[in-house]
């Protein structure tokens, strides 16, 4: 039987070393189990989230029973789990009969519900709204599809309403796909303090205001680049922390489709780029993509500038 905490290693049907962790048990969603994927190992390391390829629901011990992991410990998680959040779409079709059932949803259909496990229950969004806030698709996803995800950077279980979104962004904007449907943490925290103020919800250390998004292609065949590329995202993560103005911080990165994805928030968009320039300048990356984006990703008003350091 599986406990909160355990630790499991895939080397199965993957290139390199993987960990899988059990963190919590998600009781919004069904007490389904909450895993985290990364390649430290959370026996020896701390687990961040900058350390996490993603996380997902998935059936810990059914993957254990078909050898796709391994059980080699067990360490309280060091992860917070009201930093993962979670959201699922209600068409209307599932509108209608839940209508039918006798719900009645603060919020028209079609809708999403959002959630972390540290919470006690869902919260409604506007279509809209859950459409632009970058989470994990909160659905239980069979042990194989975690293997699935190692390798190809993205589940196999791609819903109809990512594609919808992934496309009206994609000629609005021109951003990648892969950039606007992987896991981070910054706007559902920015959505909660928005539009859940009566909600008890800590303060980040800094605001999401505009962001800086730094993309660094790694030019490799690896999905997640090799252990070199991201320790080198790591220090230039660390290094940028070091110099950047007031309520401005680092809120995470994206590894997949051979490339590294870092955000960065703050007041100024501006003022960020100012500082980490000379850094990002001086690392081993002949060429960095940049995104300077003035307003939050979800306001459509939001412009946005793209050049190539």
């Amino acid at each position: 039987m599986s406990k909160i905490g355990d630790v499991y290693e895939i080397t199965k049907d993957v290139k390199g070393t993987y960990y899988v962790q059990l963190v919590c048990v998600d009781l919004p969603n069904m007490n389904s189990d909450v895993v985290v994927v990364t390649q430290k190992n959370p026996l020896e390391n701390d687990i961040r989230l900058k350390d996490l390829l993603f996380y997902t629901h998935t059936i810990v011990g059914l993957g254990a029973r078909e050898g796709l992991w391994k059980k080699i410990g067990n360490k309280q998680p060091s992860i917070k789990i009201s930093k993962l959040a979670f959201k699922n779409y209600r068409d209307e079709v599932v509108g209608e009969a839940e209508v039918a059932a006798g719900l009645k949803p603060e919020i028209p259909f079609p809708n999403w519900y959002v959630w972390t496990p540290a919470d006690d229950d869902f919260h409604e969004v506007p279509k809209d709204e859950g459409f632009s806030m970058k989470i994990e698709e909160g659905g239980i996803r069979p042990p194989d599809d975690i293997i699935y995800r190692i390798n190809n950077g993205k589940s196999g279980f791609r819903q109809p309403y990512e594609e919808e979104y992934a496309l009206r962004i994609r000629d609005k904007k021109g951003l990648k796909i892969g950039a606007l449907l992987r896991d981070t943490v910054g706007e559902f925290a920015n959505f909660m303090k928005r539009f859940l103020p009566k909600k008890k919800v800590a303060e980040p250390e800094f605001v999401y205001d505009q962001a800086v998004i730094i993309t660094i292609s790694f030019g490799g065949p690896e999905q997640f680049g090799t252990t070199e590329d991201r320790e080198r995202v790591y220090h230039l993560e660390d290094a940028m922390e070091e110099v950047l103005p007031d309520m401005a911080g680092v809120d995470g990165h994206e590894f997949g489709e051979g490339a590294a994805i870092m955000y960065v928030y703050g007041p100024s968009a501006d003022d960020i780029f100012a500082k980490v320039e000379p850094i990002l300048k001086k690392s081993a990356y002949d060429k960095i993509d940049i995104t300077l984006q003035y307003g939050l990703a979800e306001d459509p008003d939001t412009v946005s500038r793209e050049f190539t350091l």
